[in-house]
């Protein structure tokens, strides 16, 4: 069977959605995903959208990535970005190109990347290490909001990332996988 992540709003999101607002119709393409509230304090577990008909901001907080898997789907072998997996490659690593042009986030060195791709593969709801691992957890917690994706999808996913910034590593001050981040996607 071939693993591929299929776009669909978990059933948290969708339970907890109508408690702030009761009018919402249940379609799932009213939903606008925020990068900042709108009082540019960043929350790690909180999340804010706008349903688009009724321009309301709703607050959610979701302490847990690991209560978001779906599944028991085994990805394939990752020798290369598999193209069903790219959605999530492109919105976590994306996720960093955009805070660090906003000037939220200092460009980060290959060592952080290693270090934050590591503990959230191996501890997916350890605590924050820093603000680049509050960025990515944030970011995979989105994804899994509105992907189903197993446990070991997840893992695969992280750990193609961690071998990524392993590859451009050089030595504990190079930037060589955020520039080449730069290079390759556009927002």
């Amino acid at each position: 069977m071939s693993a591929i992540l299929k776009f669909s709003i978990h059933e948290r999101l969708i339970a907890e959605i109508p408690k702030q607002c009761p009018q919402w119709t249940d379609n799932p393409e009213s939903i606008c995903f925020l990068d900042a509230p709108p009082n540019g304090r960043f929350i790690r577990d909180q999340i804010i959208l706008s349903l688009s008909k009724e321009i309301k901001t709703v607050s959610i907080t979701i302490p847990s990535i690991r209560e978001l898997f779906r599944g028991n789907l085994n990805p394939p072998e990752f020798t290369d970005y598999p193209e069903d997996y790219l959605p999530f490659f492109v919105a976590v690593e994306t996720a960093v190109v955009r805070e660090v042009r906003n000037h939220t986030l200092p460009p980060p060195t290959d060592d952080d990347f290693i270090e934050v791709y590591s503990a959230m593969r191996r501890r997916p709801d350890g605590r924050s290490i820093g603000l680049l691992h509050d960025i990515i957890w944030k970011q995979a917690m989105v994804f899994l909001l509105t992907h189903e994706c197993s446990q070991a999808e997840y893992e695969a996913c992280i750990q193609k990332l961690e071998r990524g910034a392993r590859k451009f590593h050089f030595n504990w001050s190079t930037r060589n996988y955020f520039d080449w981040l730069l290079k390759h996607l556009k927002e």
